[in-house]
Formats: structure tokens, C-alpha cells, sequence
């Protein structure tokens, strides 16, 4: 296990035994339901909902409230596009994780009262580029002055696991390296 990271978040839109054997390496995580295209699907949903209750895991759903607080999720994870910045009923007992990419949106998810920060994307992805990802360095450098938690987001794979120690990032996020097999963290 990674020496400075205590926890792992992982985004999911299903569960199948590929992505159920692989979290059955890893201790200390959380799971972000998060729907592929915005297409909430709630036979999905519910098998994500009922695993993380039979085995106490923290679950978290992507950007929606009203959904959060009617499947009894742990907390709710806004996106850098949600730029809600309400106190409401639906949110007060919900923990909020916050995804970022820079300074601004950093202050928009401190205004959201989020408890912990992603930092997005450190490494490459299939959505962003080598033009538009952070690495180690700018990474460091945004972060420096954040009072938050930090989690490290986007790109993570193998290889990419003991850069992460470089980092001041407590946490690590990831979507794509949990669905394939067999899934290596050192």
C-alpha cells in the first residue's frame, strides 16, 4: 500500500465481478455512483447502494441531492460544472467531496462547504490531454496554500500510484483502473 495515501475513492456507474474482485483488494474506500452520460440508472444505483451497505462502505452520488438523500448516500460528490452555492435542507447532513482543476473552481467548492477536495487531472486521461494535465509539479504548486483535504484524480494507473507520494494528496480517485483486471496498488 502507497505510505501517505489513507483512503481511495472510486467512481462507478455498475458493479460486475471484475470491478467486485478488484475491490476486494483494497481497504479503506469509498464509492462514488457516477452515471455514465447523466443516465441515472437505478437498478444500478441500488446494486452499488446495497453493496456498500452490506460491507459499510462510504457511498457517494455524483452531483444530485435529491437522489443523495433519497438512496441514503453518505455524502454527495459536485462536480467542477455545479455551481450551487446553497445551504438547503438536501444538503445539510450530506458530506460533500468537491472536484477541481484550478484556483477558482477551488473557491467555489470552499463556498459549497465541501470537506475534501480532487484535484483534476494529474495524469492523462481519455478526456484531457498532455496539454491539460497538471502532473506532480503543478499539482503541488496549486495545492500549496489549500487548507482542505486532498485527493489526487484523473490518469491513475499503475505506474502512475507511487508518483502520488510526491504529493501532499491524502486520497486517491479513480475510474477506469478499478474495471480492469487484475488490479495492482503498491
Amino acid at each position: 500500500m502507497l505510505n501517505n495515501i489513507t483512503k481511495f475513492y472510486i467512481f462507478l456507474d455498475k458493479l460486475d465481478k471484475i470491478i467486485i474482485q478488484n475491490l476486494s483488494k483494497l481497504k479503506n474506500y469509498s464509492i462514488i455512483y457516477n452515471p455514465k452520460n447523466n443516465n441515472f440508472n437505478i437498478n444500478n444505483l441500488v446494486k452499488i447502494q446495497t453493496y456498500c451497505k452490506k460491507r459499510g462502505i462510504n457511498f457517494y452520488i455524483k452531483d444530485d441531492y435529491k437522489n443523495a438523500n433519497k438512496f441514503g448516500a453518505y455524502g454527495i460528490c459536485l462536480t467542477s460544472q455545479n455551481k450551487l452555492m446553497g445551504r438547503g435542507k438536501l444538503e445539510l447532513k450530506l458530506k460533500k467531496i468537491g472536484i477541481v482543476h484550478n484556483q477558482i473552481e477551488y473557491a467555489r467548492k470552499c463556498g459549497q462547504f465541501c470537506t475534501m477536495i480532487m484535484l483534476s487531472p494529474i495524469f492523462i486521461t481519455e478526456k484531457y490531454t498532455v496539454n491539460r494535465i497538471l502532473n506532480i509539479l503543478k499539482f503541488n504548486l496549486i495545492s500549496k496554500n489549500w487548507a482542505t483535504n486532498l485527493c489526487a484524480l484523473g490518469g491513475l494507473k499503475g505506474v502512475n500510484f507511487k508518483k502520488t507520494k510526491m504529493t501532499k494528496a491524502k486520497c486517491i480517485g479513480f475510474e477506469g483502473y478499478i474495471k480492469k483486471a487484475p488490479l495492482s496498488i503498491s
